[in-house]
């Protein structure tokens, strides 16, 4: 799943004025593959990258080729239209944390303009909930989602609503006045990523 949204990001920083682009994949590390959940950290930043579609939708799909090695060309078609890429901070909330917008712009046409608030609103989360962790879901069918925020009160809560979206995705993801659950939809990229260094230069994805 992880590997998928890697390739999502780096699709979507191609030049959008091109239908056919050929995407460089990494190598996703061997715990990636295990993981089943991030918590977030203060610190941290959320980069979230959204495909503008002529459709209105957010699922861009591709045809993907191999023709050697890790390189990847992909067709995307008449619907991509363009991308916003998206940037919230992870501050600290009392012992736990809160998203906070800070910034947006929309790469369209060539190009690049910056956005005074994210298109689609994916973090309206209470002050009460403190704990905040990303849910990474296996794709059972093309209607499934990838992913799930999670927020709680307490700890002990969190990991309740996060065995209960794990053991059923179908309904699991609700909320109530402890926890709450929403959905990330699906074809929104949402990475999240932490200063390389002291200097906040550069920002990788966390371990």
């Amino acid at each position: 799943m992880q590997r998928c949204i890697f390739l999502t990001i780096l699709l979507l920083t191609m030049t959008v004025a091109c239908r056919r682009h050929t995407v460089s994949v990494p190598k996703t590390p061997a715990d990636d593959a295990a993981r089943v959940y991030i918590d977030l950290a203060a610190g941290w930043r959320l980069r979230v990258v959204t495909p503008l579609l002529r459709s209105g939708a957010y699922g861009l799909h591709a045809d993907p080729e191999k023709p050697h090695g890790n390189e990847i060309v992909v067709q995307t078609g008449d619907q991509f239209l363009g991308y916003e890429t998206a940037y919230y901070q992870v501050v600290p909330n009392g012992k736990g944390v809160q998203i906070v917008f800070q910034s947006a712009e929309v790469m369209a046409n060539g190009k690049q303009v910056p956005e005074e608030k994210p298109r689609v609103a994916l973090f309206s989360i209470p002050r009460r909930y403190k704990y905040i962790r990303l849910v990474y879901l296996k794709r059972a069918s093309e209607s499934d989602h990838d992913m799930a925020l999670v927020a709680a009160k307490r700890v002990s809560e969190l990991a309740k609503m996060t065995k209960q979206v794990l053991a059923n995705p179908s309904s699991g993801c609700s909320s109530d006045s402890n926890a709450l659950c929403n959905w990330i939809p699906g074809g929104i990229a949402v990475r999240p990523e932490k200063p390389a260094s002291e200097g906040h230069a550069d920002w990788i994805p966390p371990r």
